[in-house]
């Protein structure tokens, strides 16, 4: 897994997000991304360089095209993490009950790109909430 400290710096960015909310709906090409952004190819290759070292996406090659495509596996990955650090006092230690309980769990996260911030100090982020939606099986009688 990607460290948390690479996640949160890519995601710090409004042009790194607006990426990753383009990759949401599909796979791209560097080309593909390009035409939404006014910015220069090196400064877009920098991005995607910055999404792969936190592993937020993945590369595939196509003939002479790099696809790349959202991998979700990594927010699962920090929800885990987070669900550790900030869970229920006495919830179950193991992996596979954990990974179970994050079924349950919904990341709502804006990927709106924020251009008044372009150029300013990167977002600090806190979490100040984990809602986990897995009620307990209830018995009848």
């Amino acid at each position: 897994m990607a460290k948390i400290k690479d996640v949160f710096t890519a995601l710090s960015d409004p042009i790194r997000r607006k990426i990753l909310k383009m990759l949401k709906e599909n796979d791209m090409t560097p080309g593909d991304m390009i035409i939404h952004f006014d910015i220069t190819k090196p400064t877009l290759t920098h991005h995607l360089q910055t999404l792969r070292v936190a592993e937020l996406v993945r590369t595939q090659r196509d003939k002479q095209h790099i696809i790349y495509s959202l991998n979700q596996s990594v927010f699962e990955e920090v929800a885990e993490v987070m669900f550790d650090m900030f869970g229920k006092k006495g919830s179950s230690g193991n992996r596979e009950a954990r990974v179970e309980k994050l079924r349950g769990i919904e990341m709502e996260t804006s990927l709106e790109a924020d251009s008044d911030r372009e150029g300013q100090a990167p977002i600090t982020v806190q979490v100040t909430e984990i809602t986990i939606n897995n009620p307990e099986p209830t018995t009848d009688g």
